[in-house]
């Protein structure tokens, strides 16, 4: 969480309201990690049609900023 802090603030921007990334769902030591550190609201999955070769499930996760700073 402090990484992903420091990265926003060494912007100067200050309007940043989250943070989002793209995780895969196979990796489950990954997903334990981003939601350890607040990554813990889930905006979309993003899933193949049924029936294609790959099952590849990725999910993406947000980090609320203006939650963290209170």
């Amino acid at each position: 969480m402090l990484a992903c802090k420091h990265s926003v603030d060494s912007t100067g921007n200050k309007d940043y309201q989250a943070i989002r990334l793209m995780v895969s769902a196979a990796n489950y030591l990954g997903l334990k990690f981003w939601v350890a550190v607040g990554f813990t609201y889930l905006c979309y999955v993003e899933a193949p049609p049924e029936n294609m070769a790959t099952k590849a499930i990725e999910l993406e996760l947000q980090l609320d900023l203006a939650n963290e700073e209170k």
